[in-house]
């Protein structure tokens, strides 16, 4: 799936900013929504994307101002902003660069998961949530955590066995992907995008936890940058509800899990093997060679 291409910080930057950063800043996201600049950008994006979102601030403004209700007014405004593009102020606020300039950080839709806390969750299974059965499978998969899986089947109750897996080169996506979508079975391969990180859309591989989630320019707090999320989130959007039905399928069908994993097998780049036939010389038979030759040279020179 397209995703909008937009300027900011990477997630590299921020992850780094993270680590520097022992401590939240002591702002709070109420300071942040205090600052006037955020209060006029706000109004700005309303004016732009929601003309009845902004209308309704605006006869609301004068009223909660001479109440001095100033909470209402900055909830007011979040809240309409995020029915546009769901974001998260308390980190948009944490990581704001030294000129107060703010970029977009997207309420994260799929499983923003740290190492820290997947070790957790696997740790002992029969304490997991079974809404995180299909996430546990696929990314059981993503690690070739096979000894785990065979501990999630018992856990799950799945149908199948997994065999000893030698070492691969790599995995056939295209494949992976064309062979479930023939199966019928194409919302799990959208489903192991997103366990992945790999769905291609910010609300879903957007994680501050996982270096291996990939990296993301985060969009600027201004019009262009909650344009370009609001068509992120309405991709978002879908791709969630695709997502539910996945995982009621996973749920309901203890079978699939089996099916899945015998495509993924079928997907494993094996090592080539090379074959040694009756021509091929090996380095052995190569000094073999030489040695019977030296000896049979010298018996020739006794005779």
């Amino acid at each position: 799936m397209e995703t909008a291409i937009v300027t900011g910080p990477s997630l590299a930057d921020v992850r780094t900013r993270l680590r520097e950063r022992k401590q939240p800043s002591l702002l709070t996201a109420t300071n942040l929504l205090s600052d006037m600049h955020f209060v006029i950008t706000c109004g700005r994006i309303l004016a732009e994307m929601d003309q009845a979102a902004f209308s309704k601030a605006a006869a609301n403004f004068g009223r909660l101002l001479d109440r001095n209700d100033t909470d209402l007014i900055r909830g007011a405004l979040l809240e309409s902003i995020y029915e546009i593009a769901p974001i998260d102020i308390d980190y948009m606020e944490s990581l704001a660069l030294d000129n107060d300039v703010y970029y977009l950080i997207p309420e994260p839709l799929g499983y923003p998961m740290g190492w820290d806390e997947w070790e957790e969750l696997v740790e002992d299974l029969q304490d997991t949530s079974d809404g995180l059965a299909m996430y546990v499978f696929f990314t059981l998969l993503r690690f070739g955590e096979f000894e785990r899986l065979e501990q999630a089947i018992e856990r799950w109750g799945w149908n199948f066995t997994v065999p000893i897996i030698g070492d691969s080169e790599g995995f056939d996506w295209e494949r992976f992907d064309r062979t479930l979508q023939m199966r019928g079975l194409g919302c799990f391969s959208l489903a192991c995008d997103v366990c992945c990180y790999q769905s291609g859309n910010l609300y879903f591989d957007f994680n501050l936890y996982d270096e291996n989630a990939g990296d993301w320019g985060l969009p600027p707090f201004n019009v262009d940058g909650i344009r370009a999320l609001a068509k992120e989130y309405q991709q978002a959007i879908e791709i969630q509800s695709a997502l539910r039905e996945a995982d009621r399928r996973f749920l309901q069908e203890p079978g699939l899990a089996g099916q899945i994993f015998e495509v993924y097998l079928q997907c494993l780049i094996k090592k080539a093997r090379v074959k040694v036939t009756s021509s091929a010389r090996t380095l052995m038979d190569i000094w073999a060679g030489e040695t019977t030759a030296k000896e049979e040279g010298n018996v020739t020179n006794h005779l």
